[in-house]
């Protein structure tokens, strides 16, 4: 059997959060007998190396371009063209029995006598659009930036809210979608349109790292928490605006 998996999602940023922690917990627990493995990675860096990911015998590696949505026309047009046409061929050419993405948002090629599975952790971008997809629109008109920002404002909000349409799709057509939660499950039925047939709901678990890193930051962490003095609240987590810190910070 082949399998394919995405390692892109820790390679822009999910690696020092909620989801980096999932895949990587996911990934100490593959199976590595009679299975060859395939996978896809920006060409940055090498999370299989980065993460001492085992693979069991040797594997298959597709690397990828990473084009950023930048101030150049140039990286402008090529980050539209990675957008709307994403290349697979490499990919093709190994013919994987199964796809497995951990990340929606970068979808998967369609390939032949291929099943694809992705995990969804939630949909909170269609469920708080003001936030997270605000209307193009709305840049044109925002008189406090100069008319060449608002126009690549504006465009970079319009190829977004088209990324997040062909997630959406993307998520209907998977053979098979791991839900996090009882709550993203019935987001994935809601709003994505998703066959609830095709949903496996699988909660998450804790887990406890032991490497010489985590050691060293838990010691840092239990030494302030033993410095205060009186009654705390902890909070770990993200920082953006829907998490409302500054309310908890008030509270």
């Amino acid at each position: 059997m082949k399998i394919a998996i995405d390692l892109r999602p820790l390679q822009v940023g999910h690696q020092d959060r909620g989801i980096g922690s999932y895949i990587l917990n996911i990934l100490k627990e593959i199976p590595t007998e009679n299975i060859e493995y395939i996978i896809l990675r920006y060409s940055k860096s090498d999370p299989v190396k980065d993460y001492s990911i085992n693979f069991g015998k040797e594997y298959k590696d597709v690397v990828v371009v990473h084009n950023k949505f930048g101030r150049s026309p140039k990286e402008l047009i090529l980050y539209i063209k990675d957008l709307m046409f994403p290349v697979h061929n490499k990919l093709r050419m190994y013919r994987p029995n199964i796809y497995i993405q951990f990340d929606y948002l970068f979808g998967a090629p369609r390939l032949l006598n291929c099943k694809t599975y992705v995990v969804a952790y939630d949909l909170i971008p269609f469920k708080l659009k003001n936030l997270y997809l605000p209307s193009w629109k709305k840049f044109i008109y925002f008189r406090q930036l100069r008319i060449r920002s608002r126009l690549r404002q504006s465009v970079r909000a319009f190829f977004y809210e088209h990324k997040y349409r062909k997630a959406l799709k993307f998520l209907r057509r998977a053979n098979g979608v791991i839900s996090i939660s009882n709550s993203t499950t019935k987001d994935l039925i809601e709003i994505a349109k998703v066959k609830s047939k095709n949903i496996n709901t699988i909660y998450l678990a804790a887990s406890f790292r032991e490497s010489e890193k985590d050691l060293f930051l838990r010691d840092i962490i239990k030494n302030l928490v033993d410095d205060i003095d009186g009654n705390f609240i902890t909070f770990i987590g993200g920082t953006d605006k829907r998490r409302q810190v500054t309310e908890l910070i008030s509270a």
